[in-house]
């Protein structure tokens, strides 16, 4: 996605500064060595898999790439059905040394050895299908963080060095692959192939898709020397050519790292060379979830593909063809997003499934398409720049932006203050347009801004989601009529191509929901690590969709013996739920997948969701004194939650505090226990709160991030929460967050990543003092006995408070003459007229006070009242 991937592209050219103490001592093209160093309690790091790629139905050698991974003793994969063995490390003869030369003796028995870095043996079975699964490392000390590993039924083979120059370049074949590393920024890697005269080759090269920090650029090369074609940032930092080869002969691949501006372990990538299918891109990319749905597919290769024009593919060769997708049978797994490339946040929500394609050469790559909620409608042929395209409710649209200027515009009917939903898809769902929208009313004047990019409303780190798409509009129509939308894109004037879709979704509001967890680590990829007798703590994103504001009930699946979780509800205006599990003291070391799930009533009926399991992809700063809780993780959906059950932490924080319920302008007092154990009680360490609302500003007894070096094992933290007048009301979590540096080794680097360990949550419910101010069309009203007359009210809404209003007339009762009234304000809307009636027998009098009262029910069920009053002339 656009957003995310400037994102991306910024975190590979800068990763090598930021990563800079794990791979600056790689200088050569052979993995480097770990130096044997006193076994630490930080957890094993991956930074790469080598190769990061198998043949379903055979066995290869793998090679893990990180730090502390030389305890390493088992891996844990996404698919159970992998087998891993570790393999002896190879036995190196050693150099017989003169006894006269005592001097080198002693300076080899003072260097220390070199641990080469661990070896397995995976075997991937027969019945596994092609993707992208996910591994981790298992060592003493818990668990790595993820790596995608690439099952395919074409040889996946390693890079094999020397490759720097032509003419030793590399052997291979076509419908190959090869995984190879761009360990220094000038690194150059070559890659032969023969090929025929008029064979049309595919040439791709991943990096970012799987999880790589390089941003590759390809070139084929002939015999001569001539380049005849070259790619880069294809897709995110990707890269993809192909050519219909000129003549028989022998042909370079040339990779390289675009600009030659970084590169080590982290700068891996897989390179492709195939002449099977290869899809660019699916129009429309949503398809049915209940009835096959008729699809364009545009790439290279295809099966029976006829040629596009070049004009409706922004200069690219490709070809098409129409098939129709079938979308899963079972119900549940319509329910999940199933891809192999990454996903990331803003996407995290939808549903959908991966398409491939098929020749004599083999299977294509895999491209997501989503499934819709509502009826399709494909954009006609005929232009709609001016003219409307009347649509029915529900509808999702499937336009394209297919020349320059090209503006769509619909239309549909909508009753008053009856709501409806627009959301429009591009970024989300892989195209390259930066949409916008706008609405018009019935006379066609603009209802509200332009709609355009929608920014971070989660988490500002660990899951950041925001995108070019528009966030979607909840449309309270003012009245009766026919409404229009029109759609278009900020590069409208220059760009317009068969990637340029979008996907529009006109709807009346249809509460659901979507999930995802991940452990509460804010800048590291830290997977859940459990020690016996403390606890760890999950962040579950919820992502509420068309104002669903019921209850979410969070429960966690799957736990061993020993360890427990509490469930928790999230009540309705809160987008974040945390999860605790607890390990008994004596729980046994456990290693395994896990499930969270949720639970809520949607319109009369039970919905179960599982939660999208998600993790960080690299890892910043070095230590915890240059953390910016503030930045941006890079971050994707993985294909399991992993657990770790281990021995007690080397940290703890404890405390005995209980819910809290505070008001604006309020000040909260809070004290920690922070105890330290093995192997330092006295190390340096940072104790910080997670994921405060915004407004809330927490002030410890040292500067924030709270730094402490005590002199014992146990130090007393005291925080103060101020919660300013600016923040929203709501149900929240606190989270402190203790993190303990690893020792450090070799060049005063720290020896491993940091061990976060996280308190138990302390839920703070902040509460508004007023959730409107009311006024009164008129503060004195004149009536006749039996007569009747209307009084308008509005509401200016306070304290983010955006559900009805419950408005009463409470006149005294056999005084005034009056009726008693009850009305509603609509969610959303400010205001409503209320019937003023005097009885026919009412006697002439003048009342100084009747109030008219508005009353809301908050998140958590409390009601707030305020009122206005009106004098009442009966004559």
């Amino acid at each position: 996605m656009r957003t995310y991937r400037r994102l991306i592209a910024l975190a590979m050219a800068f990763g090598l500064l930021i990563c800079a103490w794990n791979d600056s001592s790689a200088q050569s093209k052979a993995p480097p060595k770990s130096p044997a160093e006193p076994p630490t309690y930080a957890r094993p790091s991956l930074t790469a898999i080598s190769p990061a790629g198998i043949t379903i139905g055979t066995s290869t050698e793998i090679t893990l790439i990180g730090q502390d991974t030389n305890e390493v003793r088992e891996l844990l994969f996404s698919d159970s059905r992998i087998v891993a063995k570790r393999l002896p490390a190879p036995v190196e003869p050693m150099e017989p040394i003169d006894p006269k030369q005592k001097s080198k003796s002693k300076a080899m028995a003072k260097t220390p050895k070199e641990i080469p870095p661990p070896r397995f043996s995976v075997t991937v079975p027969a019945n596994v299908s092609p993707g992208v699964l996910d591994v981790w490392a298992v060592s003493a000390q818990g668990l790595s963080n993820a790596r995608p590993l690439v099952v395919s039924e074409i040889p996946e083979r390693a890079e094999v060095n020397p490759n720097d120059q032509p003419e030793q370049a590399m052997p291979l074949e076509i419908n190959q692959a090869v995984h190879g590393t761009l360990l220094t920024n000038t690194d150059v890697d070559y890659f032969r192939f023969a090929g025929k005269a008029n064979q049309h080759v595919v040439i791709a090269c991943q990096a970012s898709s799987l999880d790589s920090r390089a941003t590759p650029e390809i070139s084929l090369i002939d015999e001569s020397g001539s380049v005849l074609a070259n790619n880069r940032n294809d897709r995110d930092q990707d890269a993809v050519l192909d050519l219909e080869l000129p003549r028989d002969g022998t042909y370079l691949v040339r990779v390289v790292q675009f600009t030659y501006s970084s590169g080590g372990t982290d700068h891996f990538y897989r390179l492709l060379i195939s002449t099977a299918p290869w899809i660019d891109s699916i129009d429309p990319p949503m398809i049915s979830a209940t009835q096959p749905t008729e699809v364009t597919i545009y790439g290279r290769n295809l099966p029976n593909g006829k040629p596009v024009s070049p004009s409706r593919t922004g200069g690219r060769q490709l070809q098409q063809i129409t098939t129709t997708l079938t979308p899963p049978s079972d119900a549940n797994q319509r329910l999940e997003y199933r891809t192999n490339g990454p996903v990331y946040p803003a996407a995290s929500s939808l549903d959908g499934m991966d398409v491939t394609i098929s020749n004599r050469s083999g299977r294509s790559n895999a491209v997501p398409v989503v499934f819709a909620s509502a009826p399709i409608l494909r954009e006609p042929a005929q232009s709609n720049d001016s003219e409307a395209i009347p649509v029915r409710l529900p509808v999702e649209i499937a336009g394209r932006i297919e020349v320059t200027r090209d503006k769509d515009r619909y239309s549909f009917e909508a009753k008053q203050n009856q709501p409806v939903m627009i959301e429009l898809f591009g970024d989300r769902v892989g195209s390259s347009a930066d949409l916008f929208f706008r609405i018009f009313t019935p006379d066609g004047k603009p209802f509200g801004p332009e709609y355009d990019d929608t920014q971070d409303r989660v988490s500002p780190n660990q899951f950041y989601v925001a995108t070019d798409d528009p966030a979607a509009v909840r449309l309270i129509p003012p009245r009766d009529g026919i409404y229009t939308v029109e759609v278009s894109s900020r590069e409208a004037g220059i760009l317009a191509s068969h990637r340029d879709l979008y996907r529009l979704c006109i709807r009346p509001e249809t509460p659901d929901y979507r999930l995802v967890v991940m452990s509460s680590s804010p800048v590291y990829p830290e997977p859940l690590h459990l020690g016996r007798g403390s606890h760890t703590s999950m962040m579950v994103y919820i992502s509420r969709q068309d104002g669903m504001n019921q209850p979410i009930t969070l429960t966690a699946e799957g736990l061993p013996n020993g360890v427990r979780c509490e469930p928790v509800t999230v009540n309705g205006n809160n987008g974040i739920g945390i999860l605790t599990l607890t390990a008994e003291p004596n729980a046994a070391d456990w290693t395994g997948l896990i499930r969270v799930v949720g639970t809520a009533t949607i319109q009369g009926k039970p919905q179960r969701r599982q939660a999208r399991p998600a993790g960080i992809i690299h890892a910043f700063p070095a230590n915890s004194q240059q953390m910016q809780l503030n930045a941006a993780m890079l971050t994707r959906l993985e294909r399991g939650l992993p657990l770790a059950v281990r021995e007690q932490p080397p940290i703890r924080v404890q405390h005995t505090i209980a819910p809290i319920t505070a008001t604006l302008n309020e000040n909260v007092s809070l004290t920690f226990q922070v105890e330290r154990t093995a192997p330092d009680p006295k190390a340096s360490f940072v104790l910080y709160p997670m994921y405060l609302p915004a407004g809330v500003v927490a002030q410890g007894n040292v500067n924030n991030p709270m730094a402490y070096t005590g002199n014992t094992a146990k130090t007393e933290v005291k925080l103060n929460l101020n919660i300013r007048s600016t923040t929203i009301p709501g149900d929240y979590w606190l989270l402190m967050r203790a993190q303990l540096d690893a020792p450090k080794g070799k060049n005063n680097q720290p020896n491993g990543t940091p061990v976060g360990i996280t308190a138990k949550p302390i839920r703070l419910t902040i509460e508004p003092k007023q959730i409107a101010e009311v006024r009164l069309s008129t503060t004195n009203v004149t009536l006749k006995a039996g007569e009747q007359s209307k009084l308008q009210v509005q509401v200016r809404r306070l304290g983010n408070f955006q559900d009805a209003y419950q408005v009463e007339l409470l006149p005294e009762a056999g005084k005034t003459g009056l009726e008693a009234v009850r009305v509603t304000i609509p969610a959303g809307a400010d205001q409503v007229e209320i019937p003023l009636k005097t009885t026919p027998d009412a006697r002439p009098q003048s009342v100084p006070k009747v109030e008219v009262r508005v009353s809301g029910t908050l998140f958590n069920g409390k009601t707030l009242t305020t009122s206005a009053n009106f004098r009442l002339q009966v004559k």
